[in-house]
């Protein structure tokens, strides 16, 4: 099922700042909390109840992170991606860093994704300026959920194709166009695209 609808773009343009990048060394950390502890904000372990506009996460056995909620922080942490455990990842309201190009105006999700590989089942982006995914995204074998709302996303990787999902949301956005792959995804139960203004063609999913 295809649905596309309009909706109000409520994204801001504000830049994100930048973290410099460093080679992600993931022996440094003894377990999950230590991984947690490396962030530059708190985080709420195992919360009693989920309150709105804080960052939490929730372990499955002890030290074992297996859901991780970043909400209105100001920076994406790499370490973590040594959350090996990790299933379920949102971020909501918040900044990442841009790629590292000549472009300062292309934000692209960090390739280091590619160390969740075998672990993330589902991803919720909203109100966080990505307009790029790495290659490295399509290497997500476990990947069927997968949301961006709001983000400024502009393309997709041909390697999208590759990925099992079942729940695509893509909607207010800025995508051009979808790679042929897509048709490939046979799992897929549910594309939302609502608002891209400038995609005009959905041929690429005949």
């Amino acid at each position: 099922m295809i649905v596309t609808h309009s909706y109000k773009d409520v994204h801001s343009n504000e830049k994100i700042p930048c973290e410099t990048r460093a080679p992600l060394d993931c022996s440094l950390y003894d377990d999950d909390y230590d991984v947690l502890a490396s962030f530059p904000f708190y985080v709420n372990i195992q919360p009693d109840g989920v309150h709105s506009s804080t960052t939490y996460a929730f372990q499955e056995t002890e030290n074992q992170i297996y859901m991780l909620v970043i909400e209105n922080e100001n920076v994406l942490p790499l370490t973590l991606f040594c959350l090996k455990h990790l299933k379920y990842f949102n971020m909501i309201n918040s900044s990442i860093f841009p790629s590292f190009s000549d472009n300062d105006a292309d934000f692209q999700f960090p390739p280091e994704i590619e160390r969740l590989s075998s672990s993330l089942t589902t991803i919720y982006i909203e109100n966080t300026k990505v307009t790029q995914l790495p290659e490295e995204f399509s290497k997500l074998k476990n990947l069927s959920s997968f949301e961006m709302r709001n983000t400024g996303l502009n393309n997709l990787p041909d390697t999208i194709g590759n990925l099992p999902l079942n729940f695509l949301r893509l909607d207010k956005n800025n995508l051009v166009s979808l790679p042929k792959t897509m048709s490939n995804i046979e799992s897929l139960n549910m594309l939302i695209l609502d608002d891209n203004p400038r995609l005009h063609s959905l041929q690429s999913l005949n």
